[in-house]
């Protein structure tokens, strides 16, 4: 009966210990999800929609008739593709921010080509939660002009921070219009001296906008971190401009909570010709409660953060650590600016370019070159599980697909080599086969399929739909 007892202990125990590391497993497991075409994509801005699921927008060079295009992409909770948008002009577009309005639609950001032009305007778009365009608008004069951030206003429509060379005092200034919910101006507002200045990050309460950017000195030419308090029509409350001696500095990202202001950034270390990172807290008053500035053996970029009660979750890419390449980087400092964790995630090139806390995980979008996946640049999703990273937790990788190939006709004078097939959400559902190769149609379900026609060189020439049986 003792000797049982013993036994019955033993396989208690050694069945704890087994739950223990298979959860440990779970916890340790990250998950990477690639999303785009055949060629380049990169990831911006992801937001957790109210309807449930993420978004969040890119830019492409996938299509092949254009330079690159705004990339807007729709998952599920799980991270399955529901749709997807690629949306531009002939020229180079870029996808910077997106939100979510009261209705569920998406509306985005960035800049672009301007039509009949060569100069870059704002460009805009309002997408329905089904992933229909609405509307597009442009926004700009005769010289360039970028948007870096769109969130909504309080009082109805959107808010959209940027840089323009087309208006203002000086070479450039800090840039911000308010837009009806149909993408009418309402209002535009110029911030800036006789040198560079820009925005690059805004967000808001009911009564105040916060914008964060950059300033030039005009008496030794540098860059400086600067931000602006505003009430909502725009007038000046405070200004507050952080120098960091014989640097170029400015604030990539910003966001209020309670009566504190966050904000994170970058500065170019002039002496050693790499990188550092910078992060403040700001009293609601401009009073600086703390400033961490850190300068490391390499790059330490930081492109966004994360907030919860306790700590700050900041994401970004570092040379100075891991392998010697442009790693990933999350890093935890607690509300006092404090040390607590930080973990670097290698590939040939891993770069978090935005997060959110959701449901105890971190989700950070992530732009990412891993040529045992994809010969290119991919944009997509990275999931850590919990939100205490540790170094040596493992990465599995899927390839999402999620591009819908625009419909356009092979020219009469091009001869196509290769061929592949696509479902209507960009998923690839065959290799690449040589021309006169048959196709395995057990490998392709029943209904619409996108026939896609590649020439020698495997440059994508024509796409059409088909149908199955």
């Amino acid at each position: 009966m003792q000797r049982s007892n013993h036994i019955l202990s033993l396989f208690v125990l050694f069945t704890f210990f087994l739950t223990c590391r298979l959860v440990k497993g779970q916890v340790d497991t990250s998950n990477v999800y690639l999303f785009g075409g055949e060629f380049y994509e990169d990831s911006g801005e992801l937001i957790e929609l109210t309807n449930g699921g993420y978004a969040f927008i890119g830019t492409s060079g996938s299509d092949q008739q254009n330079n690159t295009e705004f990339y807007l992409v729709k998952t599920d909770e799980n991270f399955e593709c529901l749709w997807n948008q690629v949306l531009g002009s002939f020229g180079a577009d870029k996808g910077s921010s997106i939100c979510q309005a009261e209705n569920g639609d998406i509306v985005m950001c960035g800049f672009g080509v301007a039509a009949n032009s060569t100069d870059y305007d704002m460009k805009v778009f309002r997408i329905s939660e089904n992933g229909e365009l609405i509307w597009q608008k442009e926004y700009g004069g005769e010289d360039w002009d970028f948007s870096n951030r769109v969130v909504p206003h309080p009082g109805g429509g959107f808010v959209i921070c940027g840089t323009t060379y087309s208006y203002g005092n000086g070479d450039s200034d800090g840039y911000l219009l308010h837009v009806d919910e149909n993408g009418e101006l309402i209002t535009e507002w110029t911030y800036g001296d006789l040198g560079e200045d820009g925005f690059t990050d805004v967000d808001m309460t009911d009564d105040c906008i916060i914008v964060s950017g950059y300033t030039e000195n005009l008496i030794n030419g540098r860059r400086n971190a600067q931000m602006i308090k505003l009430d909502l029509d725009g007038v000046i409350i405070w200004k507050k401009t952080d120098v960091l001696t014989d640097q170029d500095g400015e604030y990539s990202n910003t966001k209020i909570s309670g009566n504190y202001i966050f904000s994170c950034g970058n500065y170019f270390n002039s002496n050693e010709h790499h990188l550092g990172f910078m992060m403040c807290r700001y009293l609601d008053s401009s009073a600086i409660f703390w400033m961490n500035a850190e300068n490391h053996n390499g790059d330490y970029v930081f492109s966004d953060f994360a907030l919860n009660e306790e700590n700050i979750f900041l994401m970004g890419y570092t040379n100075a650590y891991g392998d010697g390449s442009d790693n990933g980087t999350i890093t935890v400092n607690n509300f006092y600016g404090s040390w607590q964790n930080a973990i670097t995630i290698g590939t040939d090139y891993l770069n978090l370019t935005s997060g959110i806390l959701s449901n105890g995980k971190l989700v950070m979008a992530v732009k990412t070159l891993n040529t045992e996946i994809a010969p290119t640049y991919q944009g997509g999703l990275f999931v850590y599980p919990d939100l205490t990273p540790a170094a040596g937790s493992e990465t599995i990788w899927h390839n999402a697909g999620c591009f819908s190939l625009n419909l356009f006709e092979v020219n009469s004078g091009d001869r196509f080599e290769y061929i592949r097939y696509f479902d209507m959400i960009g998923r690839a559902l065959t290799p690449l086969l040589s021309r006169g190769e048959t196709m395995d149609y057990r490998l392709v379900n029943q209904g619409l399929v996108i026939e896609a026609k590649y020439d020698r060189e495997k440059k994508l020439i024509g796409t059409k739909k088909l149908f199955i049986e």
